[in-house]
């Protein structure tokens, strides 16, 4: 059984999956371009410190027996919505993963045609 038989499905699996990863990738930079625009100067960390802030004055209110403060309840909320709107899932990889094992493939199969 000739090995380009055996590579062929391999390739053009690798080249739409290739396709696919590209495309998601352009969207999620023109995702992510947008939202720094739209966001506020929250990096990740800053943000999750923030929402962290917001959930200890609330617990202390409680512990007091009293309502927290509304402005505290305002920007627990909208950091909220900024901490979902920014956890953007990066485009999947594994595409890399079967270009380096179809470029690995057809090395030893040149390599392997070589010695015969």
């Amino acid at each position: 059984m000739p090995m380009s038989w055996l590579m062929a499905p391999l390739l053009v699996a690798d080249v739409s999956a290739a396709r696919r990863y590209l495309r998601d990738l352009s969207t999620a930079e023109d995702k992510a371009a947008e939202d720094d625009h739209t966001q506020s100067s929250l990096s990740g960390f800053e943000l999750a410190v923030a929402l962290a802030a917001c959930e200890a004055v609330e617990e202390v209110a409680r512990s007091d027996c009293s309502p927290p403060p509304e402005d505290v309840i305002s920007w627990r909320e909208d950091l909220s919505l900024a901490a979902e709107s920014a956890a953007a899932p990066a485009p999947e990889a594994s595409v890399l993963a079967d270009v380096g094992g179809v470029l690995i493939g057809a090395v030893l199969a040149m390599a392997l045609r070589g010695r015969s």
